[in-house]
């Protein structure tokens, strides 16, 4: 299955067999003049730069296994020639060979995942930033609220987060401002003695 660049071939082989062979079968239709189904050959000149379009790649392998390219009008690929640019597409673009899957996406967090953070972080009970800091619902993506493409983080969006932690930051400077001053009007009042704790008057006890 083609999923992403696994380690890349030897520059020869593509420069000296896949490049001339798309020059050859493939450029009067997906080249500098024509770009038909958006295909476009002009943008993978060398190795680096076609190692760079995972997706062109993936559809081209797709139109060559089905027959559908070239078309039946044109003259079509030798079976060696289709070969050699499946094994190079399959072998540059094959992740069985390479398990590794690639960075994680970044993505933003979810409301709760935010109010949670906060939470942990500061304390903050009964009180929601990403509701105060009006960070949107996420988006539903096959029943997952947290599917990683589908939450990309924005400028817009980390304005939102900052909105949120400043607000968050009020809240909890304003709630233990109100303890600091019941502790120190606590600490201020007088002493309450109780009579039955007072010495009694010698005078008064002697009658």
């Amino acid at each position: 299955m083609l999923i992403c660049p696994a380690a890349p071939p030897a520059p020869t082989t593509y420069d000296q067999t896949i490049r001339p062979l798309l020059d050859t079968a493939c450029a009067k239709c997906h080249g500098e003049k024509k770009q038909k189904g958006s295909i476009d050959f002009g943008t993978v000149a060398d190795l680096a730069a076609a190692m760079k379009k995972h997706k062109l790649w993936v559809k081209v392998a797709e139109q060559v296994k089905s027959g559908d390219m070239p078309p039946d009008d044109e003259p079509q690929l030798t079976p060696e020639q289709k070969r050699d640019l499946l094994a190079w597409i399959e072998h540059s673009f094959d992740t069985s060979k390479s398990p590794d899957p690639g960075p994680p996406l970044v993505r933003q967090l979810t409301r709760a995942e935010y109010n949670n953070t906060l939470r942990d972080l500061l304390g903050i009970t009964n009180f929601d930033p990403a509701r105060a800091g009006g960070i949107p619902e996420e988006e539903v993506v096959e029943g997952y609220a947290n599917a990683a493409e589908a939450m990309s983080l924005n400028e817009a969006l980390l304005e939102k987060y900052f909105a949120a932690a400043e607000g968050t930051l009020n809240s909890s400077s304003a709630k233990t401002a109100t303890k600091t001053r019941g502790r120190r009007s606590s600490s201020r009042s007088p002493a309450t003695v109780s009579p039955s704790t007072m010495p009694r008057n010698r005078s008064s006890s002697a009658s």
